[in-house]
Order: structure tokens, then C-alpha cells, then sequence
């Protein structure tokens, strides 16, 4: 049996991995607690620091748990 290693994300579900125009990679996953996002030039070292956290559910509510597969879209302004 062979064993799967993730070079992107060592860990956390739904990740989300968009590149931007900008050049950079973004990602976003649920880390269990709270929603983070990361943000890298090289898609392979995405994962080397904690990311920034975005929402972090209250402690009560339909949203307090089972958070998971947040998503990132790119929406040019017409502007």
C-alpha cells in the first residue's frame, strides 16, 4: 500500500486554490475551528505559514460547526 503525501496542504478540508491575475496562488481551507486563507508565489510552498484567519464561527448557531469547502472567485469590476 502506498502512502499519499500532499505537497500543498498538509492538513485541513475543502481546500480552495485559486491564481490570481495579480500572480499569486490563494488558497482557502477550513482548519476544523475557523476559515483561513493563504497566499504564495509558488503554489508549492502555500502551505509554510498559519494563513489568516477569516471567520471563526460563533458558539452557538447553524453555523458553529461542520464548516467546511469555503470558496474564492475572482470578480473583475466593470469599472
Amino acid at each position: 500500500m502506498s502512502t499519499f503525501y500532499n505537497i500543498i496542504a498538509q492538513s485541513g478540508g475543502g481546500p480552495w486554490v485559486i491564481k490570481h491575475i495579480d500572480g499569486w496562488y490563494y488558497m482557502t481551507r477550513t482548519t476544523g475551528i475557523d476559515l483561513r486563507i493563504w497566499r504564495s508565489h509558488l503554489l508549492t510552498t502555500i502551505d509554510a505559514d498559519a494563513g489568516q484567519i477569516v471567520w471563526k464561527p460563533s458558539g452557538s448557531g447553524p453555523a458553529c460547526k461542520a464548516i467546511w469547502a469555503p470558496e474564492l472567485h475572482f470578480i473583475q469590476s466593470a469599472c
